[in-house]
């Protein structure tokens, strides 16, 4: 990894340049992990961005439920390759056949076939082909595989992920829902040219917290059939389909750099059966394991993985061989071009990952 120093100089002008008010760069070498906050959490109020800031990690929460999924498999409790229809069948399925082959193994590695998501009460599931037969990005697969999960584990996503995954790891400042302590920490998203808005997780977050409360039922706990019952309170305009509901597997983690660089770390020494094995080629720079992108870099194989939730953009980049990683989050909807200068200034070279996004 090259100096920093360069880099950290230059970065709040190019901020300005791309209207991204604020992001956090952590590095991981080994052992050590450090943090660097340049920036304001909101651009109006120019509070800044700390250590401790709470980014949303849009799409780099699908690994971090990967570990979970993995975590069930290796104590025997649950079966990569068995079709989820099994766990949990879909009524879907009798028009859908498609849905009957699904597995596991094939939405951690984005090769079930199915859309993104659905966007309307209207849309039906589609396939672009038959599950495991090729790659098609899938959050729809993601969440499926949430409410198996639920369901094997009688358990609400958020309490599972706490107890299986995020406390096990000290990731103590993440969480697949709004908690009351991101009020002060939580950074706001910045949309066209770095017009603050609140995060989707935040805004119906905190509603969802008071309406647990009035319920006595901790958020934790709530399952899928909780969140539905609850929509039309959290909002009129709330659709049941994965993509309106939290907690979302696919996307709605809060964490800091300091507890997701833990989490890289974590991998790094010690990664789950599959996680980082190539189980769909995409193409023959990038592939995809078990909830991580794969690519080829000049002096071997290396890990990563974009999040992209509107005004908020960040990436990963690990190398498992020498044990270091590159984490950026950022509050702006044109940080995803931060990161790849990032990337390509402190490597050394371009990643394959920022021409297929």
């Amino acid at each position: 990894m090259k100096n920093l120093a360069p880099l950290l100089s230059q970065l709040p002008d190019e901020m300005d340049l791309a209207s991204v008010p604020g992001l956090v760069l952590a590095t991981v070498q080994k052992s050590d992990i450090q943090v660097y906050p340049i920036g304001v959490k909101h651009a109006q109020t120019q509070a800044p961005i700390t250590p401790d800031t709470v980014f949303p990690a849009a799409s780099l929460s699908k690994p971090v439920f990967a570990w979970g999924v993995l975590g069930l498999v290796e104590k025997g409790l649950f079966d990569l390759d068995r079709p989820l229809m099994a766990y949990l069948p879909l009524p879907e399925a009798e028009s859908v056949p498609q849905l009957n082959e699904i597995t596991a193994r094939q939405v951690l590695s984005h090769a079930t076939g199915l859309q993104n998501w659905r966007f309307s009460l209207d849309d039906k599931f589609e396939f672009a082909f038959q599950p495991g037969t090729g790659f098609q990005y899938s959050g729809e697969g993601y969440f499926y595989l949430q409410r198996v999960i639920e369901k094997i584990t009688g358990q609400g996503i958020e309490g599972f992920m706490q107890d299986h995954v995020l406390q096990p790891l000290g990731l103590t400042h993440s969480s697949f829902l709004w908690l009351t302590d991101y009020e002060q920490t939580l950074t706001w998203g910045h949309h066209d040219r770095g017009v603050p808005g609140e995060g989707f997780g935040a805004r119906f977050g905190r509603k969802m917290w008071a309406l647990a409360e009035a319920s006595g039922k901790p958020l934790r706990d709530w399952r899928y059939e909780d969140v539905l019952q609850a929509l039309p309170q959290i909002h009129p305009n709330l659709r049941p389909l994965g993509n309106d509901m939290l907690p979302n597997v696919a996307a709605s983690l809060l964490t800091t750099a300091a507890d997701y660089a833990q989490f890289v770390q974590q991998i790094m020494a010690a990664p789950p059966e599959g996680m980082l094995t190539p189980q769909i080629s995409i193409n023959r720079w990038l592939s995809w394991g078990l909830g991580w992108g794969l690519a080829h870099a000049p002096h071997g194989p290396t890990f990563w993985h974009w999040g992209d939730n509107g005004a908020f953009k960040n990436f990963i980049y690990a190398d498992p061989g020498t044990r270091e990683a590159l984490l950026i989050l950022t509050n702006g909807e044109r940080g995803l071009t931060l990161c790849e200068r990032i990337i390509r200034r402190l490597t050394g070279y371009e990643h394959p990952a920022f021409l297929w996004l």
